[in-house]
């Protein structure tokens, strides 16, 4: 008995099992059962396929080789020194004390592009499943940021203010926003060729486990994107109304040379979906020789009312609407006297739903002269009284109808609900 203790205790003290001890009495002494099961740790570890073979699952870098950075002494020498500098400098020990000094935030941007940036945006792009849904089980530490703005299609708007919607990491980004090609800006000396493709993960609504390819601009020489050969055209984000946010990014590759891209060529302008279908992972296994990942940014999108006309005029199809079905709420069986529960509520439950919106519609409607404006509503609905001779239950019924709460939400529409 006392070695079957100490078991217990050994199993109860340890960080990898979990063990259940089931004590049962026999006839002449007291047994106890330990079933040991593994713990919520290593149940993960054994779900987790990439740990059974960690050499074929081994993520990749694929991106260009790090910058060479000076020896490390030689870098604590110039921060000493600047720190010697700015500590011996009492004008800007006071402006800074009076909180008059200016910083220029582009030198502050390029000194965290240029150090910390880029591994953040490694990190971002690993957090949102980027990596993983374009190249598979490789990534790359981008060494070119790119600055994208969509500007906004000034035909739509009455103003002629110059606005923008920049692209960052990860930002929302209305469809209505982003109808007109993007603007991108990148550093780049003016012999070295780039690739442009901008991609959507999650909304290609032809074919399943493939991209939709949004813009694709290949042998861009140097920075300036108009000089590249425009292999697909620019279509805005669409999103289909109930399917959520979306994920597009932009990813920018370097070339080695000009890169002859009849293959992955379409028609201009490119309205067919079907075409449009891509895979990332399949284009850089079939370029890596001649392209290599150097910049990412990406941004999320969901339906908004603009999409409507977009579907109809320029896809030529009908709008898909996608819609959750939720599991059936259970209900108990019915009971003849249900204890500490309202009965008039309790009734509800076991009422067929379109029996109570039937009910609800036909008192609207009598309230409703189709020849004359909706009557309003009682704009306090708590200051006037009730009748004192109705019982509890119907004076909660009352003031739920009076201010549209539970079901009888649907008595009031739009702005033509009672103030609480």
């Amino acid at each position: 008995m006392l070695a079957a203790t100490s078991l217990c205790r050994a199993l109860l003290l340890s960080k990898t099992y979990i063990p259940v001890i089931q004590q049962s009495r026999t006839r002449w002494q007291n047994k106890i059962n330990v079933y040991i099961y593994p713990c919520l740790e290593e149940r993960l570890n054994e779900l987790d396929v990439t740990r059974h073979d960690p050499e074929v699952y081994q993520a990749v870098d694929i991106g260009l080789p790090p910058p060479t950075k000076p020896p490390r002494p030689h870098t604590v020498t110039q921060r000493l020194k600047h720190v010697k500098n700015i500590r011996g400098n009492a004008d800007l020990e006071k402006k800074a004390r009076q909180r008059e000094l200016l910083v220029d935030l582009d030198d502050v941007e390029s000194s965290y592009d240029a150090t910390q940036g880029r591994h953040h945006i490694r990190t971002l792009a690993q957090h949102y499943g980027i990596f993983t849904h374009l190249f598979g089980n490789a990534y790359f530490v981008p060494s070119v940021m790119l600055k994208i703005d969509f500007p906004y299609d000034h035909s739509r708007r009455e103003d002629d203010v110059t606005t923008s919607s920049p692209v960052y990491q990860g930002n929302v980004i209305k469809p209505r926003e982003a109808t007109c090609e993007p603007k991108v800006v990148f550093p780049s000396d003016p012999e070295d060729m780039w690739t442009l493709a901008l991609t959507n993960p999650d909304g290609n609504l032809v074919e399943a486990n493939t991209e939709c390819l949004h813009w694709m601009v290949g042998n861009i020489s140097g920075s300036d994107v108009r000089s590249g050969e425009v292999l697909c055209d620019f279509l805005q984000p669409f999103p289909p109304r109930g399917s959520g946010y979306h994920r597009y990014v932009f990813v920018l590759y370097k070339q080695e040379g000009r890169i002859d891209f009849s293959q992955d060529k379409r028609d201009l302008p490119c309205l067919s979906l079907k075409d449009r279908s891509f895979s990332t992972q399949e284009f850089y296994r079939r370029m890596q020789d001649t392209l290599t990942p150097a910049g990412i940014a990406w941004f999320q999108s969901d339906w908004d009312a603009s999409l409507t006309d977009f579907f109809h005029d320029i896809l030529k199809m009908r709008e898909p609407v996608y819609e959750y079905e939720f599991p059936k709420v259970y209900v108990a069986p019915q009971k003849f006297f249900p204890l500490k529960r309202s009965f008039n509520t309790y009734l509800d439950l076991h009422r067929d739903p379109k029996e109570i919106q039937k009910e609800l519609l036909l008192k609207r409607l009598k309230k409703l002269n189709p020849l004359e404006p909706e009557p309003p509503v009682m704009p306090f609905p708590n200051a006037i009284p009730i009748h004192p001779d109705l019982s509890s239950w119907e004076r909660r019924e009352v003031k739920k109808e009076r201010l549209g709460f539970g079901k009888y939400r649907d008595l009031y529409r739009g702005a033509n609900r009672p103030r609480v």
